[in-house]
């Protein structure tokens, strides 16, 4: 039996493993887009956090606020995010999806949960439930700290 180390070590082999798994299934959509992993992710972290600035994204992402502010500038020069001066303090930025994205980015997931259901396939409802379960407790650990 695995000690909770080897656990925790074999956890993080199989997660770079199911994480590079479902890029493999990613790159239709992003050439359809024309953007990179790191510009999807991007995208989908804006989605679910609008107005959010660019040293925000960049310190929840772990890359520096110019690697965050060169990915940044290139969505929108592709019209994919829009860049807004805060009403309270005009030197703060936020950025969240042009409308033109927030059309695009709904379908694009939609069709990749597809995709990703035929990998979930092998596990049981139960299973899911349980992973899910683990998933959120272990997600809201790391965002409390």
């Amino acid at each position: 039996m695995l000690n909770r180390k080897q656990q925790i070590s074999s956890i993080i082999k199989n997660f770079h493993t199911i994480f590079q798994g479902l890029f493999k299934v990613a790159p239709s959509f992003l050439s359809e887009l024309k953007v990179t992993h790191t510009q999807m992710l991007i995208l989908s972290f804006v989605k679910e956090n609008e107005g959010i600035s660019v040293k925000q994204l960049a310190g929840t992402m772990g890359i520096s606020s110019s690697a965050a502010t060169q990915q940044v500038n290139t969505l929108v020069k592709k019209e994919y995010l829009v860049r807004e001066e805060s009403n309270v303090d005009r030197r703060l930025v936020k950025i969240r999806l042009s409308g033109k994205m927030e059309k695009q980015i709904e379908k694009i997931e939609a069709m990749f949960l597809e995709q990703l259901f035929t990998v979930y396939s092998g596990i049981s409802d139960e299973e899911l439930a349980l992973y899910s379960e683990l998933n959120s407790k272990i997600a809201n650990q790391i965002w409390q700290r």
